[in-house]
C-alpha cells in the first residue's frame, strides 16, 4: 500500500476554488492518555493545520522517524516509548528520550 501525502489528499477532496465543502476529512496525529480501567479521565490531543503546515510537519517527522526504522520503530506511541514496550524494546533510554522531545 502506498501512502498519500496529507496535502494531496486535501486537494483531491476540496480544492481552494471549490465553493462546496460538505465533507471534512481529517488525518490526525494523536496520542491518548488514560484509556485503562482505573483512570478517571481520558485525554486526546491533536492538531489542525493548512496543507503547507502539514506537509512541513510530515516531512520533518518522517526524517526524524527514519533514524529509528533500522531498529524496527515505524510509528510513535508515547506509552510504549516511555516504558520500552512494543517497537521500542530495542531502544535505550537516551534514544527514546530523543525521539519523544
Amino acid at each position: 500500500m502506498s501512502q498519500i501525502r496529507i496535502g494531496d489528499m486535501a486537494d483531491l477532496l476540496h480544492k481552494r476554488s471549490n465553493p462546496w465543502k460538505a465533507l471534512a476529512l481529517l488525518r490526525l496525529y494523536l496520542d491518548e492518555s488514560g484509556t485503562h480501567d482505573l483512570t478517571p479521565v481520558t485525554a486526546i490531543g491533536g492538531f489542525i493545520g493548512t496543507k503547507e503546515a502539514w506537509e512541513s510537519v510530515e516531512a520533518r517527522w518522517q526524517d526524524a522517524l527514519a533514524v529509528y526504522k533500522e531498529v524496527g520503530v515505524t510509528s510513535f506511541h508515547a506509552y510504549d516509548c516511555e516504558h520500552r514496550e512494543g517497537e521500542f524494546t530495542k531502544l535505550e533510554k537516551e534514544l527514546r528520550i530523543n525521539l519523544s522531545v
